[in-house]
């Protein structure tokens, strides 16, 4: 963990850069591994898939690097008794008030705010434009049900509903440059919260001079 005391032989820094970029590699790894696995057996070759694929597991290890970068704050940061149940807060924030279970528009107004600064929002709407978008808007549609509610519906249930009417149904409202810039900005700003979480840690130790 980031908590680790780093040996007295090396900077700080050094040992920071290395610990943390060389625990990317397994996570890196495995996230690759599984979603390929996952993309396949749920998607496979009914989508555009090459490029298709590399756009999803683009946008899932950009999730996964912003919130390795936050792990990394939570463990230089907080005090090991309370880490647990920080990290449970926060997971059930990001999970509760990312539109993946409640809609934003069905939140007390008062509440409304958190879609702007919930990290994990920005993943998901990356993720929902790549599903309906990527590579294929020009040719992908939907075939309206019996009971529809959207509007290319209405007049014919032979119509088709486009990817921006199925976002629009989402309550998508950040575009995919927004949500690369917010991501690969978490990414680089927590990491470096986290050293300096760790070097005023280590400075309140009086090993870091």
């Amino acid at each position: 963990t980031m908590a680790d005391t780093p040996s007295i032989c090396y900077r700080l820094s050094a040992w920071y850069l290395s610990k943390s970029s060389t625990s990317l590699g397994p996570h890196l790894f495995w996230s690759t591994f599984f979603n390929t696995v996952v993309y396949w057996m749920t998607l496979g070759p009914t989508l555009l898939a090459p490029l298709h694929f590399v756009l999803f597991l683009v946008a899932m290890l950009l999730c996964l690097l912003s919130m390795h970068s936050i792990g990394l704050v939570l463990s230089a940061g907080v005090p090991e008794k309370h880490v647990v149940t920080v990290a449970i807060l926060l997971i059930t924030f990001f999970f509760g008030y990312a539109g993946l279970l409640q809609p934003f528009a069905n939140l007390e107004p008062w509440l409304q705010w958190v879609e702007y600064v919930n990290i994990m929002l920005y993943g998901y709407n990356l993720l929902l434009h790549v599903t309906f978008n990527a590579g294929r808007a020009s040719e992908l549609r939907y075939t309206c049900a019996t009971h529809s509610s959207f509007a290319s519906c209405e007049n014919s249930s032979s119509a088709q509903i486009t990817p921006e009417e199925a976002l629009h149904s989402l309550d998508v409202k950040n575009s995919p440059q927004t949500c690369v810039l917010v991501l690969v900005g978490v990414f680089l700003v927590f990491r470096v919260v986290a050293y300096r979480c760790l070097r005023w840690k280590m400075l309140g130790s009086s090993i870091v001079s």
